[in-house]
């Protein structure tokens, strides 16, 4: 098995224990846990917190889009008068 970001070490630092998880990385805890451990990585701590930011940037991102389909398929009188 290899680190996914095979560029997190060319800095000379010593190596850090690693953590295992899926990678990708998935959105949520609940599919990080139920993961089988066939699809499990090594990921040092940096490159994990980065992923998991990433995610939950991602994640924001998706839930603002739907958010406003959501309020642009509203009915335009619904307040009582058009946007």
């Amino acid at each position: 098995m290899e680190h996914p970001s095979r560029t997190c070490r060319a800095d000379g630092k010593p190596k850090e224990p690693l953590i295992a998880a899926p990678y990708p990385l998935p959105f949520t805890e609940h599919e990080t846990a139920a993961a089988p451990v066939e699809a499990l990585r090594p990921w040092c701590a940096p490159c994990w917190r980065k992923a998991k930011k990433r995610n939950k940037e991602l994640a924001a991102e998706l839930r603002r889009q739907q958010l406003h389909e959501a309020q642009t398929a509203l009915p335009m009188d619904l307040f009582g008068g058009e946007r």
